[in-house]
């Protein structure tokens, strides 16, 4: 193997709601772990979010939760873009996702066909925080459009399931 080679892609927000100081502790999980994407989950027991106003919270919740009772993916966070990926499950990805939509809702069409496809997916915690620069994407707008991307991934699950 090439000392060069990629073998992990780590993707997290640049304006800080991701800390990199928590990276090292989770590329080691990852590793010992031999998992092919790894969530850090602001929903797990030892997982905390920071300076998100109560409705949020909720909202955020709430979407994840209707997203697991729809998809059936075994993990907390559907939304959160702090994750870890192997080069086999970036490889599956770029074939396989983009289709369904962007924004958040792609995070979601990727555990879907990631956990399918039979990769293996696993969850940290992680302690989120709200950003002090710029301004969510979420709005109106965004909302419905990840509601009727949800309904196009169920269909997507129920196409993988049989296959």
């Amino acid at each position: 193997m090439n000392n060069h080679e990629i073998q992990t892609i780590i993707e997290m927000d640049a304006d800080l709601s991701h800390d990199p100081n928590e990276l090292s502790e989770k590329l080691n999980f990852f590793r010992t772990n031999n998992c092919d994407l790894l969530v850090s989950s602001r929903y797990l027991n030892d997982s905390r979010i920071i300076n998100w106003s109560i409705q949020r919270k909720i909202f955020s919740l709430l979407s994840n939760k209707l997203a697991r009772f729809l998809l059936k993916v075994p993990v907390t966070d559907y939304t959160n873009g702090y994750r870890i990926y192997s080069k086999q499950a970036i490889k599956h990805i770029t074939k396989k996702c983009g289709r369904i939509g962007g924004e958040f809702i792609i995070l979601s069409e990727i555990l879907v066909e990631l956990y399918y496809n039979n990769f293996k997916i696993l969850e940290t915690s992680t302690i989120f925080k709200n950003r002090v620069r710029g301004e969510s994407s979420v709005n109106l707008k965004e909302i419905i459009n990840s509601l009727f991307g949800l309904i196009k991934i169920f269909k997507l699950k129920k196409k993988l399931e049989n296959s």
